[in-house]
């Protein structure tokens, strides 16, 4: 009995989880992806993070956008594999995201633009 009441217990939490847990930690977080490197919108849609998921020694950074005033910021995450970096929220939301990576003597390789409102 006591065996069944922990599978059950085990089952339950996953669940919970998979339910709850999942959609607090990501909301509505918007990725976007250029291999394994990757471009975020924030959940509430006021920051974009970028994050360096190959060990390539090549940097990663993000273009994007808010909705006012239009313009462009460029956000690089350079100190290598496995690190992440985020802006600081601002009053407008992000809605225009591009994820790239830095080739050191040629072109960079970017993500296309994705809109995300």
């Amino acid at each position: 009995m006591r065996r069944r009441t922990m599978r059950l217990g085990v089952v339950l939490i996953g669940a919970a989880t998979a339910l709850f847990g999942a959609g607090a930690a990501h909301g509505d977080t918007y990725y976007v992806y250029s291999g394994d490197n990757f471009g975020y919108i924030g959940w509430s849609h006021k920051y974009a993070g970028v994050c360096d998921r190959e060990a390539d020694g090549a940097s990663v950074y993000v273009n994007f956008q808010r909705t006012y005033p239009g313009t462009t910021v460029r956000m690089e995450e350079s100190r290598g594999h496995g690190f992440c970096k985020q802006s600081t929220e601002g009053t407008y939301a992000v809605h225009r995201l591009q994820t790239c990576q830095n080739i050191p003597l040629a072109p960079d390789i970017c993500s296309g633009w994705h809109e995300h409102r």
